[in-house]
């Protein structure tokens, strides 16, 4: 998984969000989920896509909750 890869959230891209927030715990649960799903799929290119929405749809509801 590419580090500029972009994600949209609410039509702001992924990392502008975390930074926007400027919060550590939005920070730290992103780092753990990339590495989770880099650890489940990084040899699975089927997973390519399931894996990008998944990050979307996990980190962008939790992060509602935690924050």
């Amino acid at each position: 998984i590419s580090k500029s890869l972009v994600l949209q959230i609410n039509g702001v891209p992924w990392d502008d969000e975390f930074s926007k927030t400027g919060s550590a715990k939005y920070k730290v649960l992103k780092n753990r989920v990339t590495q989770g799903i880099n650890a489940l799929y990084k040899d699975n290119e089927f997973f390519q896509d399931a894996e990008t929405t998944f990050r979307f749809v996990f980190v962008h509801l939790t992060c509602r909750f935690v924050s």
